[in-house]
């Protein structure tokens, strides 16, 4: 594909059917949160992902969770999805709600808001 313009980049992603998300278990793996897999959800793609480091607790309910070590595995839930476009379609929803709810920055500003308040931090 070569270049794609940062603009255009949601569209692309939200253009595939299935977003495979495979990471291999490593240290670095387990300790960092990816920027990719965020946007994938906001551009509403059905995800398939390694269930490694901040991966679950990022993707949640949804997207497809499959171990490291299994390909078979892998193959077969992004299978099962090109099959289904009703879960694609439920998983790419439920996918850009999670990063509005959980990683927008109005979600973000609002939970640091609480954490202040409950340790006494009060605004300006």
């Amino acid at each position: 594909m070569g270049y794609v313009a940062r603009e255009v980049i949601p569209s692309v992603l939200g253009s595939a059917a299935v977003a495979v998300f495979p990471y291999q278990d490593t240290l670095i793996t387990r300790s960092k949160q990816s920027v990719k897999l965020l946007e994938l959800m906001a551009a509403g793609c059905a995800i398939v992902a390694s269930d490694v480091g901040d991966v679950p607790a990022v993707l949640g309910p949804a997207g497809r969770l499959v171990a490291t070590d299994n390909p078979e595995r892998f193959a077969e839930s992004t299978a099962v999805l090109l099959a289904d476009m009703s879960g694609r379609m439920t998983l790419g929803a439920a996918a850009q709600e999670r990063v509005r709810s959980h990683f927008s920055i109005p979600a973000i500003v609002d939970r640091l808001t609480e954490a202040y308040a409950e340790h006494g931090v009060t605004g300006r």
